[in-house]
């Protein structure tokens, strides 16, 4: 059970402190990426939950269901892994929709 806890709350953890920190106010860079990534981890909580519900629905076909649980379990960690390899590389990262409705809420 504990485990399960800290898969939701370790991704959240340092967006959040790195929002809150001191030197992330002075540098627009790293709030910015930070505030998104939070943005992201709810979207795959979301994607997460949605993919159970879709597998409890499809009870059958055993084979199907476990390659379609790999992929679709697979799809958001290299989507995150591709926005975070062009944020290291120094690069502003727009991600769609995510990133628009974070600046019509004033957040970014």
């Amino acid at each position: 059970s504990l485990g399960y806890i800290s898969q939701l709350l370790l991704p959240l953890l340092m967006p959040i402190l790195l929002v809150t920190s001191r030197a992330t106010k002075q540098s627009g860079f790293v709030r910015h990426h930070a505030t998104q990534a939070i943005a992201l981890v709810g979207v795959g909580v979301l994607y997460d939950l949605l993919v159970v519900l879709v597998l409890l629905l499809m009870r059958s076909r055993l084979l199907l269901m476990a390659l379609g649980a790999a992929l679709l379990v697979m799809l958001p960690v290299a989507i995150t892994l591709w926005y975070a390899i062009h944020a290291l590389r120094g690069r502003w990262i727009e991600i769609p929709l995510v990133t628009n409705l974070l600046k019509d809420l004033g957040l970014l």
